[in-house]
């Protein structure tokens, strides 16, 4: 049987990958009805919401609510989510430069 802090964590990845699946969505109706250098920055964002949905997938096995002990060390959980963290500024910087790429090769006009 799980401990509460899994249910907990589980809870709180599923939550994030509805809203990003649901904000992925907004963007595509968005996406649709625009042009110009708007529409690659959508694009860009709608991939960046994909792929942030993809890595809480994967945070859900690899969370260290489900490793041992039932408590961790304080390092270990500062260590954990600074590294959640700089993830997801590399996620947010592989946005930018896939939207600047679209500007550059013409999408944006």
């Amino acid at each position: 049987m799980p401990r509460i802090p899994d249910i907990g964590v589980f809870s709180i990845y599923a939550s994030l990958i509805i809203i990003y699946g649901l904000f992925s969505w907004w963007l595509f109706g968005v996406w649709r009805k625009v042009s110009g250098s708007v529409r690659s920055l959508l694009l860009a964002l709608m991939f960046l919401t994909i792929m942030m949905a993809i890595d809480n997938v994967v945070w859900i096995f690899g969370s260290m609510a489900f490793a041992e002990p039932i408590v961790p060390a304080i390092r270990q959980f500062i260590i954990t989510w600074n590294v959640w963290a700089f993830e997801k500024v590399l996620w947010g910087i592989a946005g930018l430069l896939v939207w600047w790429s679209l500007r550059a090769n013409g999408e944006g006009r």
